[in-house]
């Protein structure tokens, strides 16, 4: 029940729009197809994708350059130690702080900065051609949406027109029958057809609505807001025109798309790909250079200053034996000794006492590394042949749906001239039946075959003609073509 009710309020809300969306707010097909450009998410996804690709390429040009750090670290350590500096162990608690620069630059990496700077512009512009693609794909289905409205609401006018002839032919029978010309069953069978006729308005109004709802939904509008179309003035197809030929349709096909030359692009890439994992085979080469300076709270300096220390001690002597003297006997010695005054080590001081630097030239060479460089250049050569077979399938792919491009707008370029062809010989016949049925020399249900049969083919004309246009502007995709109705 809740469906339902959701479903009336929103064929309601379609309604109101079909009839007053002209007025308020009327959208031509550029319009609609540069909104549909600007809202995409498929659009806006592959754009996010085009961005990540330029990250990368960035990335990629700045590995050619050497990278630069800054390092620095405190500590304080309690208990015996070692004083960073002096080497020197100690049981007091020091406090030391250390500063580093380095800087790095490879010289030669197997040619895979080379190579990554290579793939990585190859994948950059693989992906401005899907961002391309993508929009062909929304301008085409914007304008086939836009065309699909326009068919139908032809069909719409065209059914009114049939109801309200019919509503004419109504009145004349009612009159005939009034005179009794023709017999009550004759009105009957027309009060009939009309029923049959204003049933074909309700199903075309609804077909309407729909195209309506499905066009809106592709530019991501609320189905509920004012919304109209122009209606462009479009020909009778050219009869005479010539359909281009197969074969120039497919070299057409291959320029004009850009998934093709973005598959062509990505196999190439996938080369490059391999190349970068060939390159671990080789030895890399890196120059490094550092700077570096410390703090230790054990560090001292001279004041310039002395003090002077004086010791003494006693030491027994054995001398040469005198009378009364005990030997050996005591002597007392004193000693003095200047001893350098000295204080902390200012912490500015030490930045510029304790700097070192240091350079280096490294040659790695690579013996054997568990399989791993041997399995990346496998997977990148799979990976190769993963992008030839999509390039194939995408060019397989267009290849068929150009060939059915092909016949559909043939045959719907005969099926055109056919009908065209019956109607004029329906219009000469109802034309007849009309007359002999005024006069009653027909019956109704005669008449109302060929009115029938008419108004099939009129109804059969309109679909011939916008199959014919929507097949062609699948065409002109395919060769590159705008697709407007300029």
């Amino acid at each position: 029940m809740i469906k339902n009710l959701q479903y009336v309020i929103l064929v309601t809300g379609l309604c109101l729009q079909v009839a007053y969306g002209q007025q308020n707010d009327i959208w031509s097909l550029r319009r609609c197809i540069d909104y549909a450009l600007a809202n995409n998410l498929n659009i806006k996804q592959a754009e996010l994708n085009l961005q990540t690709s330029q990250v990368d390429l960035k990335e990629a040009r700045a590995a050619r350059h050497p990278n630069l750090n800054a390092n620095t670290g405190g500590n304080v350590n309690n208990g015996r130690s070692i004083d960073p500096f002096s080497n020197e162990f100690t049981e007091v608690s020091v406090t030391s702080s250390n500063f580093s620069v380095s800087t790095s630059l490879n010289l030669f990496t197997g040619f895979r900065t080379y190579n990554s700077i290579k793939r990585s512009e190859l994948d950059l512009q693989a992906n401005k051609l899907d961002l391309d693609q993508s929009k062909q794909d929304i301008i085409l289905n914007t304008t086939l949406a836009y065309l699909t409205i326009i068919f139908n609401d032809e069909l719409l006018a065209s059914a009114e027109a049939q109801v309200a002839a019919t509503k004419k032919q109504r009145d004349r029978t009612a009159k005939l029958v009034d005179a009794g010309t023709l017999a009550q069953s004759s009105l009957l069978e027309i009060e009939s057809q009309i029923a049959t006729e204003e049933l074909n308005v309700v199903n075309a109004r609804n077909q309407l609505e729909v195209s309506y709802l499905n066009l809106m939904q592709l530019l991501y509008l609320d189905p509920v807001q004012p919304f109209g179309i122009e209606r462009p003035n479009l020909e009778n197809p050219n009869l005479t025109q010539p359909i281009v030929q197969l074969s120039e349709l497919y070299k057409a096909g291959e320029i004009s798309q850009p998934l093709i030359r973005a598959a062509d692009l990505r196999i190439k890439s996938a080369d490059l790909n391999e190349k970068v994992a060939k390159g671990a085979y080789y030895p890399t080469l890196q120059f490094s250079a550092s700077a570096a300076t410390g703090y230790s709270s054990l560090t001292q300096r001279g004041t310039g200053e002395f003090e002077t220390i004086t010791s003494s001690s006693q030491v027994l002597v054995q001398g040469f034996p005198l009378p009364g003297v005990e030997q050996p006997f005591p002597v007392v010695l004193s000693q003095s000794r200047e001893i350098p005054l000295t204080s902390r080590t200012p912490f500015a001081d030490q930045l510029s006492d304790n700097r070192r630097s240091g350079l280096s030239l490294n040659l790695s060479i690579p013996i054997y590394n568990r399989r791993q460089t041997k399995s990346a250049v496998e997977r990148a050569r799979i990976q190769k042949k993963l992008a030839e077979n999509t390039a194939l399938i995408r060019r397989q792919t267009l290849n068929q749906n150009i060939q059915q491009a092909y016949v559909d707008v043939k045959n719907a370029l005969a099926t055109y001239q056919q009908t065209e062809a019956q109607i004029e010989s329906l219009e000469l016949t109802f034309q007849n039946s009309e007359k002999q049925f005024n006069f009653g020399v027909m019956n109704s249900v005669d008449f109302l075959i060929a009115k029938t049969n008419l108004n099939r083919a009129k109804f059969d004309l309109i679909r011939a003609k916008y199959d014919y246009i929507f097949r062609s502007k699948i065409l002109d995709f395919y060769q590159g073509k705008s697709i407007g109705f300029e």
